[in-house]
């Protein structure tokens, strides 16, 4: 990335530091591509375990049903 308004951040090639913001920016397509991949993984474990939580919540719901009908 060539542009006037970024500084190279020293030690690493990958980094830029944007002049206006001073933001640290990384330039590493590939890197950035693999953390979306990273968080997209992420985001999908949670909902994946919320759902098996919902699931193991129902069962027993259904379990208590299930007893207090032998029950009576």
């Amino acid at each position: 990335m060539k542009d006037s308004n970024y500084t190279p951040v020293e030690n690493n090639p990958s980094l830029v530091r944007d002049k206006s913001s001073d933001a640290i920016i990384n330039i590493n397509e590939s890197a950035y591509k693999a953390r979306l991949l990273e968080i997209e993984k992420s985001k999908k474990e949670a909902q994946q375990t919320e759902k098996i939580n919902k699931l193991e919540s129902d069962v027993e719901e259904i379990k208590n049903l299930l007893k207090q009908l032998v029950s009576k």
